[in-house]
């Protein structure tokens, strides 16, 4: 993953850049970039910013600078205060009502076999 900026924006950006070694590259790639297009567009979720093909398979989103819950809990050893983790949880549960109210269930396809606390990104 690297941090970017997209032309005349002051927000930065991450670029995912898909890995060769995947067993099929192209249709991981086309299978992230269709539920990214999905994904409700909303300041609760990442949101894709464009993708490309050439010279390498890429998808541009938003960037959440502090990483994921696991890497601030876990890997950082940073102990959240009572006030941040019932942010945190007021945050993920205004996204859950609309992600299910849209025909079929939200579904984030990755590569990689993610645990909750992997998926809520700060």
């Amino acid at each position: 993953m690297y941090e970017a900026y997209l032309e005349g924006d002051k927000k930065k950006v991450a670029v995912k850049i898909l890995k060769n070694s995947l067993a099929e590259p192209e249709k991981a790639y086309r299978r992230e970039v269709e539920a990214l297009k999905r994904t409700i567009k909303s300041p609760h979720t990442v949101n894709l910013r464009g993708y490309c093909t050439d010279p390498y398979f890429c998808i541009v989103t938003d960037l959440c600078d502090a990483g994921s819950l696991e890497t601030i809990m876990r890997k950082k050893g940073i102990v959240l205060t009572t006030e941040q983790a019932v942010s945190i949880a007021k945050q993920v549960s205004y996204i859950l009502p609309f992600c299910y109210s849209f025909p079929p269930p939200p579904q984030h396809i990755n590569e990689d076999t993610q645990t909750n606390e992997q998926k809520v990104l700060i």
